[in-house]
């Protein structure tokens, strides 16, 4: 069993839960012993005073899709939208536990967009157009927690910006908790 440090925000606990104070920081990270130690019965690999959280090691995608060359009602039609999202969603191998698909209308009265949730067993996928840019973004977040879904996630974000058929478009990975300060 290997002993880490828990830090909290920019202060370090001591064993009796009192905070120590921001100027002895650095004595504490020297002398380990003064602050709370958590065990793991896995290697640590991050650097010193850092710990994994292997319960919220995720994926985040997320996408900007300008000039979608998609038919316009992909991004004015929840129904239309809906399907799409819903086939390659499950397509991926992802599992849906929820939905909401909310359609926005300008001031005359005309579809302007839909903003688009899905829960997922394994997080959330989240869709914003606009049609009158053509653009949407996307976020897809899956956790890893019992198997890694990365691949799915990844599958996923690309079989929908294709879909969209965007001239132009930006996409952002990020780990989320592999390292812990």
């Amino acid at each position: 069993m290997q002993s880490i440090p828990v830090q909290i925000g920019s202060s370090l606990l001591r064993r009796d839960g009192k905070m120590l104070p921001h100027r002895m920081k650095r004595a504490a990270l020297a002398k380990p012993d003064r602050i709370i130690l958590l065990r793991f019965p896995y290697p640590i690999t991050c650097p010193q005073y850092f710990s994994i959280d292997r319960t919220m090691q995720g994926l985040h995608l997320t996408a900007d899709c300008y000039d979608c060359r998609c038919p316009p009602g992909l991004l004015l039609d929840p129904i239309r939208l809906r399907e799409f999202v819903m086939e390659h969603t499950l397509r991926s191998g992802l599992t849906v536990v929820g939905e909401k698909f909310h359609p926005f209308q300008a001031a005359d009265g005309s579809a302007a967009g839909v903003t688009c949730a899905l829960l997922l067993a394994e997080s959330h996928l989240a869709i914003h157009t606009w049609p009158e840019r053509q653009a949407v973004t996307l976020d897809v977040y899956v956790c890893n927690f019992t198997e890694d879904n990365s691949a799915k996630a990844s599958g996923l974000l690309d079989a929908l910006v294709a879909g969209l058929a965007p001239a132009r478009w930006q996409i952002h990975r990020l780990q989320r908790a592999s390292c812990v300060p």
